[in-house]
């Protein structure tokens, strides 16, 4: 065997040993690496009523917006709070391009709150200057949901939308009750 015959079987054998490695199942390369992965209880039910939202921005995961259909069905709502009834889940956290606007919206999160539910509503703050739901801080604050609000860029200086960031102020102000 010839020296450049070695080490090419040498660099074979060391691709072998790295592709090996590679290829191990995560869960078999976790103890390798003083880890382990155990189970906890699920602490939140997060649910996506639909696309449809009345602003379309760029950044959306799920490319929601005005012209978007795809809503959650009133049979699935009521299946998702008889599964959430029979659990111990002790959140609901509702989601979907603005799920204010789904028709069973109050429904869902009064139903929540029935069965002692916390309720996280993903909203968009924009949500409460659409005709009819402008009841929108005042529902919030009566059932203690909790906001998780998208909110777009404000520093004065860095940002030219003045009438966006107006519109946020407002939105703040009245959610602020």
């Amino acid at each position: 065997m010839k020296q450049e015959d070695g080490a090419k079987i040498g660099q074979s054998f060391v691709t072998i040993i790295i592709y090996t490695i590679a290829m191990q199942p995560f869960v078999e390369r976790l103890p390798l690496n003083d880890q382990s992965l155990n189970r906890r209880a699920v602490d939140v039910l997060q649910v996506n009523m639909g696309r449809y939202c009345n602003l379309a921005c760029i950044h959306c995961h799920v490319e929601s917006g005005p012209t978007r259909t795809e809503m959650m069905s009133r049979e699935t709502v009521d299946a998702v709070l008889r599964f959430l009834a029979g659990t111990e889940i002790p959140t609901l956290d509702i989601t979907g391009g603005a799920p204010e606007l789904h028709r069973d919206f109050d429904y869902l999160v009064e139903s929540a709150r029935k069965i002692n539910r916390h309720v996280m509503d993903r909203c968009n703050l924009t949500v409460i200057f659409e005709p009819g739901k402008d009841y929108l801080p005042e529902f919030f604050k009566r059932n203690e949901v909790e906001l998780v609000c998208s909110l777009p860029f404000i520093l004065k200086k860095m940002s030219t939308n003045s009438a966006a960031r107006k519109l946020l102020i407002q939105a703040f102000e009245r959610c602020n009750v």
